[in-house]
Order: C-alpha cells, then sequence, then structure tokens
C-alpha cells in the first residue's frame, strides 16, 4: 500500500509471507551451506520519505521480520526481528551535501544447538561533500561515529570507526 502524504512526502506498507523449499543457507562463514527443507519469512516492511523544506530530505524504513524452519521450530540464524535504517540530507544551494545514516538491528539468534542472542546495535554514519567545478565531489565520510562495538556474526566483530577520504568525479 502506498501514499502521497503531501506532494513533497511518500509512505508505503508492505506486508509479506515467503514459504520456501530447499533455502540454501549456512549458519555462519565458517560452516558449509546447506538446504533447509521448509523454511517461513513474513513480516511487513514500512517506510517514509520526503523532503523538509527545501534543502533537507529524509527516509525512514523499519522492516519486522519472523524468519524459520518449519521442520525444526528454530528461529533462522542471524536474522533480526526489528531494523530501522534512517538517513537524512541536507543539500545547500552552493553544493555543499551533509548526509547522515543510521541502522538499527534488534538481537539476533546465533545458529543452533548452542543457540545464544547476539546484543542489538545502533550505528550512525556521517558524510559530507562539496561540488566543484561541476564535476569533481571531494567528501570527507565517518562510518560507525560512536565507535561502536558489534558482531553481525559470533566471532567475526564488525570494524569500528573509519575515516574515508576521496573525491567523486563525475562523467
Amino acid at each position: 500500500v502506498e501514499w502521497d502524504i503531501t506532494s513533497h512526502q511518500h509512505a508505503e506498507i508492505n506486508l509479506y509471507r515467503n514459504d520456501v523449499n530447499n533455502l540454501i543457507d549456512r549458519k555462519g562463514r565458517s560452516y558449509q551451506y546447506q538446504n533447509l527443507d521448509q523454511v517461513v519469512l513474513q513480516g511487513v516492511e514500512v517506510g517514509w520519505q520526503g523532503n523538509l523544506g527545501e534543502l533537507f530530505s529524509f527516509t525512514l524504513d523499519y522492516t519486522y521480520l519472523d524468519a524459520y524452519d518449519e521442520n525444526s521450530g528454530y528461529w533462522l540464524s542471524y536474522q533480526p526481528a526489528h531494523k530501522l535504517d534512517w538517513n537524512l540530507s541536507y543539500i545547500s544551494e552552493f553544493g555543499l551535501t551533509v548526509y547522515s545514516s543510521g541502522q538499527y538491528v534488534s538481537k539476533r539468534v546465533t545458529p543452533h544447538p548452542e543457540s545464544e542472542l547476539l546484543p542489538q546495535y545502533y550505528l550512525v554514519n556521517l558524510k559530507i561533500s562539496q561540488k566543484l567545478f561541476m564535476r569533481f565531489y571531494p567528501f570527507v565520510e565517518i562510518k560507525n561515529v560512536f565507535d561502536k562495538n558489534y558482531e553481525e556474526e559470533k566471532g567475526f566483530p564488525a570494524p569500528g570507526r573509519a575515516y574515508i577520504m576521496g573525491t567523486k568525479i563525475v562523467f
């Protein structure tokens, strides 16, 4: 279902259910792939995007996921029940862009039989760029601004804060 809230804002909601036979999956990076006979992936996705005045734009996306193996009843490994993504952009009249994004990921279960819950985490990223000479966009970016320690999979810590500088060239 989609809805144009105003001429500058749009929302949508999607409900889904997938009954999957022979899903190819693995318990983690150090495991071999295997077929899961009967898997259910169902949930809801809600999105909202738009402009706040002439210089700001945003997106906000939420996903609820219920993902389990029908034969065993176990929740699929590393699949969060809740996920929230957001973006906020400012684009000035003189070509300066400030872009911020974030992501919340709820607790996830590790593979059975040693199942445990990995903690939830929240990340924030920031990027600033300036348009020069119609084609050049030098930028500075900080990923994981708050230097959050987290694991997407058990035993594989994600990188901490990272600083990136570069130039995008548009042809």
